[in-house]
């Protein structure tokens, strides 16, 4: 399995991350953080479907 995080894993955290870690110290946090990465993720991705934004060089 890769290390790290990818944004499939976050949607599967909203969505069923409270069957094993809703009594977990910090839950409601990362809850609200991953919903927050969602968000501004699908703000990124319709922003630049629309436009048909093309990043230049990093």
């Amino acid at each position: 399995m890769p290390e790290g995080s990818d944004i499939n894993t976050i949607e599967w955290f909203v969505e069923n991350g409270h069957r094993s870690n809703s009594l977990r110290n910090g839950f409601d946090d990362a809850m609200q953080i991953a919903k927050t990465i969602l968000t501004e993720s699908d703000k990124y991705v319709n922003r630049t479907e629309t436009e048909n934004y093309r990043p230049g060089p990093a």
